[in-house]
């Protein structure tokens, strides 16, 4: 397998991943495809999942409402990106936990939530994304109110100036439902809400822009536009946790992989040695295998290559009968039953085995899976998924290998002659170390007969 690298990650005082055998593994939304890990995801339920949900965000909004309140920088509010969408109500201080009890009825209690509500559990239609974010955009102010009414009357905050603002807002959400009742097809209400998202977006890029000569709140800024798409996107980890991986290739002449990944061709190629097991091919790797009573007990472990699929289909994904990375107590208490102690019909997921068969396949499908502009570069992936939340931080993301499986080093077109002594240097005190002398270079060239990359072995060059 190969891996072409830049030479900042190579030599680089920072990472030094020749040095320390290293390979990074990164999140999905890090990567160079923003389609990475999209998935078709949908939302269709009865009252109960869908009253749930609209209380969950509710909580995710409350919560960091309270951080921006308590917030003294602006702009260290602004870089927390994370929303916690897997928080729960019992994650709150038990007297807060009552305040939010007070937030939750006047919410619940506001004739557009009602009609809203009245709506989405009843459409035939499934929701997707965009309509959905078109609902939470309509209803942000609503919950924001509800939220600030209640801090104010429990003297928890001296409140907003921005409150007028809402009555515009809460009388349009009761016609444009209405609107919609009528847009019985599928299609028509894709292309609507697709319409709406794309006119929200300039709205908002417009708002900022007319800020930019202004003081204004950032924070209040950033509740007020930006958290509904936040919320909308990062809801996804209820559905699949995060998951980090690292790219190879079966083969590695492509120009234009090595002008991107190797950074118009200065960078380097690692070529790794392989083992198969069950018809499975894998790469030895130092990882977490589970935690001991001196903490994350570190292990070589087998970790299979798995094989990108190339297509432009999004896999489909039922939200409601999905958010199975919560705890079977959560999922009952929070959103498969409501205050009275009714179940809703999508906790059957909870005893359908083929319904989480179905799930665990998808998991794997959406973390292989690439659109066709993609397809030259046939890739495979060693996959990395937590067991809780030990990978969180981008050191603990930097796993080793052995040094006796890089099999060799293949120099790019234009790696600089300095880059390349340095290279051999280190794997003139790393062969020593582990005995070897078997250690290949090579390099890249382009052969202008055959109208195609090539790699030459370096037989006169032995690192020992």
């Amino acid at each position: 397998m190969y891996r072409i690298r830049p030479l900042d990650y190579i030599l680089g005082e920072e990472y030094q991943e020749l040095e320390k055998q290293q390979i990074y593994f990164t999140p999905f939304d890090e990567l160079n495809d923003p389609l990475e890990g999209t998935i078709d995801m949908f939302w269709q339920g009865d009252l109960i999942v869908w009253e749930n949900f609209l209380c969950h965000y509710l909580l995710c909004l409350c919560n960091k409402f309270l951080r921006a309140t308590f917030s003294n920088n602006a702009n260290d509010f602004l870089k927390e990106k994370e929303i916690h969408v897997q928080m729960t109500v019992n994650n709150l201080p038990e007297r807060y936990g009552e305040v939010f009890k007070q937030i939750k009825k006047h919410f619940l209690s506001k004739q557009e939530i009602i009609v809203l509500l009245d709506y989405l559990s009843n459409k035939q239609i499934p929701t997707r994304r965009n309509e959905l974010l078109f609902y939470l955009q309509s209803i942000n102010l609503i919950a924001l109110h509800s939220i600030i009414s209640v801090h104010r009357e429990n003297k928890l905050c001296q409140g907003s100036n921005f409150l007028s603002l809402l009555q515009e807002e809460e009388s349009s959400l009761v016609a444009n439902i209405t609107t919609l009742k009528e847009a019985n097809s599928e299609e028509n209400t894709k292309e609507l809400f697709r319409h709406f998202n794309l006119l929200y977006k300039q709205s908002a890029l417009l708002q900022y822009y007319n800020f930019r000569t202004e003081k204004f709140d950032k924070k209040l800024a950033y509740l007020l536009i930006n958290f509904p798409e936040d919320f909308s996107m990062q809801i996804d980890e209820l559905v699949y946790s995060k998951w980090y991986l690292a790219c190879f290739m079966n083969s590695c002449p492509n120009a234009s992989l090595w002008g991107s990944y190797g950074v118009n061709h200065t960078g380097v190629c690692l070529k790794f040695k392989t083992y198969n097991n069950d018809n499975k091919i894998y790469l030895p790797i130092e990882m977490p295998v589970g935690f001991g009573s001196n903490g994350l007990m570190i292990e070589p472990s087998e970790m299979f290559f798995d094989k990108v699929e190339y297509g432009n289909d999004r896999i489909q994904v039922d939200f409601f009968r999905s958010i199975l990375t919560l705890p079977t107590p959560v999922l009952h208490e929070e959103w498969y039953t409501d205050d009275a102690g009714l179940k809703s019909i999508c906790s059957d997921v909870l005893e359908d085995k083929e319904k989480r068969r179905k799930y665990w396949d998808n998991q794997k499908r959406i973390s292989t899976s690439k659109t066709l502009d993609w397809k030259e570069e046939n890739e495979y992936r060693l996959i990395l998924t937590p067991l809780l939340d030990e990978f969180s931080n981008k050191e603990d993301r930097v796993l080793k290998y052995n040094f006796n499986d890089l099999d060799g080093i293949i120099f790019g077109m234009r790696t600089p002659i300095e880059d390349k002594v340095k290279i051999l240097a280190i794997l003139d005190k790393k062969c020593q170390e582990h005995k070897r002398d078997d250690f290949k270079i090579y390099q890249a060239d382009y052969d202008f007969g055959k109208k195609e990359m090539i790699i030459d072995e370096l037989e006169l060059i032995k690192p020992k």
